[in-house]
């Protein structure tokens, strides 16, 4: 499953014109604010820092340069705007709010969180304030706490769709998975069209091991939002679990026609067609996963298997190789590799390779070894009885 959970965050958008009888701070204050709606914010920028020079003291210039800061992604400098308007005006709960809000962008969450409750202490009934600080404390792994701002939000406004969405996302995390649901559920009632809810509702459903409700839900979410790699994927995922291969493979081929680079998405459409036993197909899948990414041994493992299917058992050999080059415990592949040299009446190389396997798993492979057809060749000889004694 490729787990993508969404967050809104907010930033309180609030340009102020402070009164002033000084013609260019005017000028310069309401041009900023032009350039600002106009997402110019460069140029916003510039208008604001003409006003600050004027008037160094006007807290609203600073806020409002935040704001543009903010919207270019330039966190560290939002943050100093912020800092000054607090110098100038401790009790500006938006000036911490929205210092949080950069600060969380910047992956510090915990100081995110101390400006958080700098806002919640001059304005608690901000629900903003409350749902951003629950997607801080859920970045930090604090989850119970987490809910609890979330709880915050919605006694406040119990229509905040992205607080239940967030509420839903830490309980998942608590593996309470059916409250989750319910969170989830709530949100969808308030804003049916949110894709990134219905996508995360689907995969708590699939957690739960109910897959026709989870694939409902991922159709919900691919109607809202068609180009979601992420939903096709893990849809392809859940219908290879219900042995719906060639639905699977449909799903993944959705998936990587947005996103065609996703090496597992071809690994597990190359283990779909394995099961219709489309070995070529399936090889051609894993050479694409291989190509994008050479060092997962499960795919060098997977083409193994399918080209043994084809008995090109040299070729076989060589990917159950890499797969192990890559992951020296891998017992299956030795054992793969056991077989092939037994299909092939090499005796020495299958019983070096099936006494390797052993030795990780003894019980499992000298039982297998006794009655798997791949060993008929070699089993009646003295040193492979030996072996499995």
């Amino acid at each position: 499953m490729i787990p993508k959970y969404w967050y809104a965050a907010f930033v309180f958008v609030v340009l102020s014109l402070a009164s002033c009888n000084n013609k260019n701070y005017r000028d310069f204050l309401n041009e900023g604010n032009d350039y600002f709606f106009k997402q110019k914010y460069e140029q916003a920028i510039a208008s604001y820092d003409k006003v600050i020079a004027i008037k160094p003291d006007k807290y609203d210039a600073w806020y409002n340069r935040g704001l543009a800061l903010n919207d270019l992604q330039r966190y560290k400098e939002a943050i100093a705007s912020y800092d000054k308007v607090i110098a100038i005006k401790p009790d500006e709960y938006k000036a911490w709010h929205n210092r949080g809000f950069a600060l969380n962008e910047l992956q510090r969450y915990r100081d995110a969180i101390a400006s958080y409750d700098k806002a919640i202490a001059i304005k608690p009934d901000e629900y903003q304030i409350w749902s951003n600080r629950g997607i801080a404390l859920d970045r930090l792994q604090r989850y119970s706490e987490a809910i609890a701002s979330f709880d915050k939000a919605i006694a406040i406004k119990p229509d905040d769709h992205d607080a239940w969405n967030g509420r839903g996302i830490a309980l998942d995390e608590l593996q309470r998975y059916s409250e989750a649901i319910a969170s989830f559920d709530k949100a969808i009632a308030i804003k049916p069209d949110s894709y990134e809810v219905w996508y995360n509702r689907g995969s708590i459903l699939e957690k739960l091991q109910r897959y026709p409700e989870a694939i409902a839900s991922f159709d919900k979410a691919i109607a809202i939002k068609p180009d979601s790699y992420e939903v096709w994927y893990n849809r392809g995922s859940i219908l290879v679990k219900l042995q719906r291969y060639p639905e699977a493979i449909a799903s993944y081929d959705k998936a990587l026609a947005i996103k065609p680079n996703l090496d597992q998405a071809w690994n597990n459409r190359g283990a779909s067609l394995h099961k219709l036993q489309r070995y070529s197909e399936a090889l051609t899948s894993y050479d694409k996963a291989i190509a994008i990414k050479p060092d997962e041994y499960d795919v060098w493992y997977n083409r193994g298997v399918s080209l043994q299917k084809l008995q090109r058992y040299s070729e076989a050999i060589a990917s159950y190789n890499k797969a192990i080059a890559i992951k020296p415990d891998l017992h299956q592949a030795y054992y793969n590799k056991a077989c092939s040299y037994a299909l092939q009446s090499n005796l020495k190389l299958a019983i070096e390779n099936l006494d390797k396997a052993i030795q990780f798993v003894p019980n499992k492979y000298k039982k297998l070894a006794k009655t798997d057809p791949d060993f008929s060749k070699v089993r009646s000889e003295k040193q492979f009885q030996e072996l499995l004694e």
